[in-house]
C-alpha cells in the first residue's frame, strides 16, 4: 500500500491517481510474477524428479529434505515480499516527486 506520509500530502485528485497507478502496477507485477513461476514449473518438476530418484530408499531423508525445503521457502518467499514493498515503496516515493517538480 501507498505510505500514508505520501498520501497525507496529496489533494484528493492526486490520492485517487496514485491509488490508481498503484492498483495497476500491483496487478501487473502479480501476472508477471505468476507468468514467470509457470514458465519455470517443467524445470523444477525435472529437478524434483532427480532429486526424489536419489533419496527414495530413505524416507528420513526425504522427511529432513521436506523440512529445509519448507524453511527455504519461507525465508525466500519474506525476503522476496520485503524486497518487493521496498520497490514498490521507493517507486511511489520517485513518482510522486516526480509528479511535483513537472
Amino acid at each position: 500500500m501507498v505510505p500514508h506520509s505520501i498520501l497525507d500530502k496529496c489533494t484528493k485528485q492526486e490520492k485517487a491517481e496514485v491509488l490508481e497507478w498503484w492498483r495497476v502496477t500491483s496487478e501487473a507485477m502479480n501476472r508477471e510474477r505468476v507468468r514467470s513461476q509457470i514458465t519455470k514449473l517443467p524445470v523444477i518438476f525435472k529437478d524434483l524428479e532427480t532429486l526424489l530418484n536419489v533419496i527414495q530408499d530413505n524416507p528420513e531423508d526425504l522427511a529432513e529434505l521436506r523440512n529445509h525445503a519448507y524453511a527455504l521457502k519461507h525465508a525466500v518467499s519474506k525476503a522476496v515480499r520485503r524486497k518487493s514493498r521496498q520497490q514498490k515503496n521507493q517507486e511511489a516515493i520517485s513518482e510522486h516527486f516526480l509528479d511535483r517538480k513537472l
